[in-house]
């Protein structure tokens, strides 16, 4: 949800603290990220609810932005449409943050899959010498 719901709401009485405003936000920003990977990917919420091996009622539940889901579930989601999850309270500045986050994959060699492989295809593939 954008400032700008936020500030239609207040107009109409309504005045969500900040910790309010962050969660639906976000819930609305998982929502419609998830809707428009199935519009179009052109699945429907029980082939997306196959996919991820959750039920299309919880599918329901998210798109809609009523579910309150655990990081550990929107890794699950990411990892299996071959996303990206990155969380951050913005605490840092961006820049520091981004380093810290490629400290922290340098460190404990998290990579995309395919990244070793990309890095070293002609040692893996004799032909490729």
């Amino acid at each position: 949800m954008s400032n700008k719901v936020f500030d239609l709401l207040r107009k109409l009485g309504y005045n969500p603290a900040k910790e309010q405003e962050f969660y639906l936000s976000t819930l609305a920003h998982i929502a419609a990220e998830l809707l428009e990977y199935r519009k179009i990917n052109k699945l429907s919420q029980e082939q997306l609810a196959e996919k991820l091996g959750i039920t299309q009622a919880m599918v329901s539940k998210i798109e809609t932005a009523s579910a309150n889901l655990s990081i550990k579930t929107l890794a699950k989601i990411a990892a299996k449409l071959n996303g990206y999850l990155y969380v951050t309270l913005n605490l840092v500045s961006n820049d520091e943050e981004f380093n810290n986050i490629n400290k922290f994959e340098y460190n404990y060699g998290i990579k995309e899959e395919n990244a070793y492989e990309n890095e070293h295809s002609q040692e893996l593939d004799p032909a490729a010498s």
